[in-house]
């Protein structure tokens, strides 16, 4: 039983990675494979995240942009505006997608440490919504944004 934290700890590190460098930073769309399926009408066009914006008005300091009146006025910080968190948080939606991300390597893993489907599911659930909260509570203030409601 002792085994399933760091194994989950690294299943979460290593499902948020794949998130971040190829889905955020958009790096899956540019394989070969995947733009042939995608012209092949059978692979859809990869929603758009405000992920890459937010690393553009991010100072080296951490803070935003925000004070920039001609940062302001660009694409990407327009983009921004919508959200009072500036593609900071762990939004519900970022949190289903990585739920049925991890599953693959989450179900199979603790199997193989002997854990049942229902032991698994007991764990990684509140692993993952506390991994979200954790996030949520630190990475705003990082960039000296308000507190994220529950």
């Amino acid at each position: 039983a002792v085994a399933g934290i760091p194994l989950m700890y690294g299943l979460l590190s290593g499902n948020e990675y794949v998130t971040h460098r190829y889905y955020q930073h958009n790096e899956i769309g540019k394989l070969d494979l995947y733009q042939t399926l995608k012209k092949n009408g059978k692979m859809p066009k990869l929603p758009v995240t405000v992920h890459v914006e937010h690393h553009a008005e991010t100072y080296d300091d951490m803070m935003l942009k925000t004070d920039d009146p001609v940062w302001m006025k660009s694409a990407p910080a327009r983009v921004l505006n919508e959200d009072p968190w500036r593609g900071t948080i762990f939004a519900w939606e970022s949190t289903v997608f990585m739920f049925a991300q991890c599953i693959p390597s989450v179900y199979p893993a603790f199997w193989l440490l002997g854990w049942s489907f229902s032991q698994t599911t007991a764990f990684f659930v509140p692993a993952m919504l506390v991994h979200g909260l954790v996030w949520n509570a630190l990475h705003p203030h990082m960039h000296g944004l308000p507190d994220v409601p529950l």
